[in-house]
């Protein structure tokens, strides 16, 4: 099923480069974010606007925290999150929240690309989360429904993923981890819903792929966290022996 995927994945994104090719001795390449003529899909003054995420950080689940703060409200009074730390590039506002949601949304999958390069900057930039030269053996996407994943075509997290492969050095797996059944959309839902919303969504189908392994889990955009951190539960109980989260945004 995976290669199948991955197959119908090779022969789209062979026509999309074709089209665009297509288009570009029609019309000037430009930024697919704010539309100035540049030969880049994310241009440099785009990149430039996001809006960075700043510490304190929480100690727990990485949100950010006021002054003098180590853990977060929620942590403080809920059980440790089953991700050992989780990152994000920038808050999910401006240029960022307009990129993502044309990649999402829109299937400008030019876009992945430049947004993948900005979550590998993330992982070499020093960060409080971040320990000292921490390695990873898999990285693995939060996955779509297959019912959202042929309406939608692609999954916005794999195509962040497959980019990250390169940099780290490390294989991707699109199969490891499945969601098992679809869910109501997270986007209306408070904390709590959302938490009640993913109970038992996921399923790891080949425990071997990750037992023992230290994971990179990436996602899109972080809200309260209860997404990803089903997903680690499930990769940990499935012999994980570690699980870290990447996004691109942590909302606000």
């Amino acid at each position: 099923m995976a290669a199948a995927r991955q197959g119908w994945d090779l022969i789209r994104d062979t026509a999309c480069l074709a089209w665009d090719g297509l288009l570009d001795l029609l019309y000037p390449p430009c930024c697919l974010v704010c539309g100035r003529d540049d030969a880049e899909p994310f241009c440099a003054v785009c990149r430039a606007a996001i809006s960075p995420l700043s510490p304190p950080f929480c100690d727990r689940c990485g949100i950010q925290v006021g002054a003098g703060r180590l853990v977060c409200d929620h942590c403080e009074e809920g059980p440790q999150p089953d991700f050992a730390w989780s990152q994000a590039v920038g808050l999910y506002a401006g240029v960022l929240l307009t990129a993502i949601q044309r990649l999402k949304y829109d299937g400008k999958l030019a876009l992945a690309a430049p947004l993948g390069a900005l979550l590998a900057e993330s992982l070499r930039t020093p960060s409080p989360l971040l320990p000292a030269g921490q390695r990873f053996d898999l990285i693995v996407p939060v996955p779509l429904h297959r019912s959202k994943f042929r309406a939608r075509g692609f999954n916005q997290a794999e195509r962040l993923a497959r980019t990250l492969v390169a940099p780290l050095g490390c294989p991707l797996s699109t199969d490891a981890l499945v969601r098992a059944r679809r869910t109501p959309t997270q986007t209306a839902l408070g904390r709590a819903e959302r938490r009640r919303n993913v109970q038992g969504v996921f399923e790891v189908l080949k425990p071997e792929a990750v037992e023992g392994r230290s994971v990179l889990l990436i996602d899109d955009v972080l809200t309260t966290m209860s997404t990803v951190n089903e997903c680690a539960r499930v990769l940990r109980n499935a012999g994980a022996r570690r699980v870290a989260v990447l996004a691109l945004a942590r909302g606000m």
